[in-house]
């Protein structure tokens, strides 16, 4: 059985999988990103790429990027 953090895979696909968001913390431990968020902050600029950023409602305002599609045109993102 496969766990993401806390989660197992099963309750992923059953309960979140396309029907609503989740945060998982550490999903993949020990992950090195085969690009730098530099080369990332680049790609959000392609048209190619859908992209947006995320900010939060707390004090510090946290933000993040999300950078979609990025796998169709890295190979070494694909899975």
């Amino acid at each position: 059985m496969i766990y993401f953090g806390v989660i197992s895979e099963q309750e992923f696909l059953t309960n979140y999988w396309q029907k609503k968001p989740v945060l998982i913390k550490q999903a993949l431990p020990n992950f090195i990103s085969p690009i730098t968020p530099d080369e990332l902050a680049g790609l959000s600029l392609e048209k190619e790429f859908e992209s947006r950023l995320i900010t939060g409602s707390i004090a510090n305002q946290e933000w993040s990027l999300l950078v979609q599609g990025v796998d169709r045109y890295i190979d070494e993102v694909y899975l």
